[in-house]
């Protein structure tokens, strides 16, 4: 994965594609077919239609079914992804120009392996490739790596946040035994970030037992990372008063969407300045008085740059979070028709690439089998049965969930440059609905947070990046660039199952036929000799006394022997 993000050369990017999905998801397909027939037994037995329905299940809400949630889905990613087209669009000229010589010019779909990610579900890593503007934005990578001597203090920054809005410190137990590097020796371990709830039934939150775990790197790409993880851990801390059946999420898609909120306000180019002049301070980072209000912004005076700064800037996000939404959108419905259609056919891999390049415009670097090959399967959440459509949900949430404290603690700023950083306010309006925990419907905690009835909707998300979307419309109209790509082109990038012949083979046969030949030829002649002075001894009225023998040594060739005849053997 670190390969995928930092390397650029074409052909050892897709060795690195196809090599990890020889190693994953392809060892993993019987075993995901006989999967599928398992969650649908266990589904059966709970009285779910199918695995798909049952997954569904924290979705319900009142008279608001499985069905009514699945058709929002529908509507919100039809209502973004407009916006996305307009961004691949413009990523994929850019990489025409940069791979010129492997990507052609009429190229509707982009290669997925040279998107910086694995998976191609999100494409900040190719960010300076792809920038609109030659202008630099704040990254604090260079001052984490330079400034603070261990990672911890990235998480008193975080903890620094969620205090400066009135919300939980972290506790002791969580400093002791926070995990942030892979253990040494032989322990296996899950670098993947995510926090823990150890269900403490005896303690308050201030002394409850919560754990982050990650591998962490003084990165500013981590760093927001640990602000989501914590938005996690705050959540849990205020649920946890709650009886045990209360202390989760509105629903899955709430808790990841509080860590997404968080992530909007520290991301944004005002406090990432704050915090760069921080780290260049001296200022112990981890002592309680800190804050950041004691810094300031760098202030950019000229208004040209400011507005290539903020296009630079709303790129960034745009090619972390709306290139992510088909990705989240298609995982789970990957999943779900697999689910409804119980095995009856196993070419997952065609079904799979028929989604991502409809749906997302990505196209595998070379060819895949459609059964044989499980490329979704090299997907950590697929290998782990973990479900999906939450990413999705909290990618559209988690902009209404921060529209709204924006409007509690800014309401004067744009929604891209707002940071809810020290407001009181805007802390206690999040803290009141995380302490909801489960106990009300998520329809009613949504309607209650916002003051509004309108339910999951695009229109933040859109107005968010709506910047953007002026600049890639002037851009698209100027370059006369082609917006969306055809669809049901999966065939031509599926190879046949029973006819997949090695380069080599063809050789080999034709080799082995002309020594088959030559053998018979010469088998002819030889016989034909022979029976020619077999007839002219029977002409004298006797025998040659002599018995002809022929061989091919190992090299192909033919060897003809001639002995008397032994007359004892039969």
């Amino acid at each position: 994965e670190e390969v995928m993000a930092v390397e650029s050369d074409y052909e050892i990017l897709k060795y690195y594609w196809e090599t990890w999905r020889d190693a994953s998801g392809k060892l993993m397909k019987d075993d995901y077919v006989d999967y599928i027939r398992l969650l649908n037994t266990a589904a059966d037995l709970n009285k779910f239609s199918d695995a798909g329905e049952m997954w569904l299940q924290p979705y319900r809400d009142g008279d608001y079914n499985t069905t009514d949630f699945v058709d929002d889905i529908e509507k919100l990613w039809n209502a973004t992804k407009p916006l996305y087209e307009k961004l691949h669009a413009y990523v994929l000229d850019k990489l025409k120009r940069i791979y010129k010589e492997n990507i052609k010019e009429d190229e509707q779909f982009i290669p997925a392996h040279v998107l910086g990610n694995m998976w191609a579900q999100s494409w900040e890593n190719i960010y300076e490739r792809v920038k609109p503007f030659d202008v630099n934005i704040t990254d604090i990578t260079e001052d984490l790596n330079s400034q603070i001597q261990d990672e911890k203090e990235m998480f008193c920054l975080s903890e620094n946040f969620f205090t400066s809005l009135g919300m939980y410190s972290m506790t002791k137990d969580f400093r002791d035994n926070l995990v942030l590097k892979r253990p040494g020796g032989d322990k296996k371990f899950i670098c993947q970030a995510s926090a823990w709830d150890f269900y403490d039934t005896e303690n308050m939150p201030e002394d409850g037992r919560f754990r982050i775990k990650m591998c962490a790197n003084k990165t500013q790409k981590d760093f927001i990372v640990i602000h989501q993880q914590m938005g996690h851990t705050e959540y849990q801390m205020s649920y946890s008063t709650s009886p045990l059946v209360f202390r989760d999420g509105a629903n899955p898609g709430f808790l990841e969407a509080i860590g997404g909120t968080v992530g909007l306000s520290v991301s944004t180019l005002g406090h990432l300045d704050k915090v760069s002049s921080a780290l260049n301070s001296n200022t112990k980072l981890c002592n309680t008085a800190f804050t950041l209000e004691d810094f300031a912004t760098q202030q950019e005076q000229h208004v040209a740059v400011q507005s290539e700064k903020q296009i630079n800037f709303l790129m960034k996000e745009a090619l972390s979070k709306i290139a992510f939404l088909p990705y989240a959108y298609i995982l789970d419905k990957w999943r779900w028709d697999l689910f409804n259609n119980n095995n009856e056919d196993t070419n997952f891999n065609e079904k799979w690439w028929r989604y991502r390049l409809n749906v997302q415009g990505i196209s595998p670097p070379v060819q895949r089998y459609p059964s044989s090959d499980f490329d979704p399967g090299s997907k950590y959440h697929v290998a782990t049965n973990v479900p999906y459509i939450r990413y999705f949900v909290a990618g559209i949430l988690q902009f209404q969930f921060h529209q709204h404290l924006c409007n509690v603690a800014h309401p004067e700023e744009n929604i891209f440059d707002c940071d809810i950083y020290g407001s009181k306010d805007a802390g206690a309006a999040l803290r009141d609905m995380l302490e909801t925990g489960a106990s009300v419907g998520w329809r009613q905690q949504l309607k209650d947070f916002l003051g509004s009835d309108t339910g999951m909707s695009a229109k933040d998300i859109l107005d968010y990046f709506q910047p953007l979307e002026d600049y890639l419309d002037d851009y698209i109209s100027n370059s006369s660039l082609v917006v969306a790509w055809k669809q049901d082109s999966v065939d031509d990038y599926m190879k046949d199952e029973l006819v997949d012949i090695p380069a080599t083979v063809p050789i080999v046969v034709g080799v082995v036929l002309a020594l088959m030949v030559v053998i018979v030829i010469v088998a002819y002649f030889v016989g034909r000799a022979r029976e020619k002075k077999k007839e002219e001894v029977e002409e004298r009225g006797g025998h040659s006394g002599e018995q002809v023998e022929m061989a091919v040594n190992g090299e192909g060739s033919v060897h003809i022997n001639s002995s008397p005849i032994d007359k004892h053997n039969p």
